[in-house]
């Protein structure tokens, strides 16, 4: 027996693609963790008691030195 666990339409499928908005904000947080390897870490927000993961689209080690330099980090 089969049990369906979601039924995906195009209706409700619209609710599953994240939306991007191009914004530029700045935040002040500390960097917790962080892993070279795979460019993924956790923040912690000025005045928030939880960290939030971070990432890279791609491993930190193919990001270009250019990009990196310009990281704002406090």
């Amino acid at each position: 027996m089969q049990t369906v666990l979601a039924h995906v339409d195009r209706k409700s499928y619209k609710s599953l693609v994240p939306k991007t908005d191009n914004t530029k904000i700045t935040i002040e947080a500390s960097i917790t963790r962080f892993n070279i390897n795979t460019g993924n870490g956790r923040l912690l927000i000025k005045g928030d008691d939880k960290t939030v993961a971070f990432g890279f689209l791609r491993k930190y080690k193919d990001i270009q030195q250019h990009h990196k330099k310009h990281l704002r980090l406090i």
